[in-house]
């Protein structure tokens, strides 16, 4: 009896499907890393990441409305930190309308945090606020 169990259980596992999609790893900071998906948040933080902080880049990420209070309270971090390397995005989280996206990078070294959007009426992603870690 137990044979024909492990018979069928071995089968069961040949004849299944596989995953097609890719593993990706989970880091300690940020748990379950994603592929980012076109048009979704993950992407945008990917993108302004990976970018040079600059006025444009504030156009392109920020409300008009919190711009000058942004710049205010963020503006020398991203003027050291951007552009990061090796940036990897975790899956996004939704509470009370925003989307909290945590992010890794591994260059220059090590380091974490997080990014807060929210969607417009126009269906355009808007950067509210973020953090930045490191184990320095």
């Amino acid at each position: 009896m137990k044979a024909h169990i492990f018979i069928l259980s071995l089968i069961i596992v040949c004849i299944s499907p596989l995953s097609a999609a890719p593993l990706l790893p989970v880091d300690i900071h940020i748990g379950q890393t994603v592929e980012p998906e076109s048009g979704s948040v993950e992407e945008m933080t990917l993108q302004s990441l990976g970018e040079t902080y600059s006025p444009t880049w504030i156009d392109a990420y920020v409300g008009v409305a919190l711009r000058k209070a942004f710049t205010n309270t963020y503006d020398t971090q991203l003027a050291t930190k951007l552009p990061l390397r090796d940036i990897q995005i975790g899956r996004s989280v939704m509470r009370a309308g925003l989307y909290e996206v945590p992010f890794c990078y591994h260059e220059p070294s090590y380091g974490w945090g997080t990014m807060v959007w929210t969607k417009g009426e126009d269906e355009t992603w808007a950067l509210l606020a973020l953090s930045f870690q490191s184990v320095e």
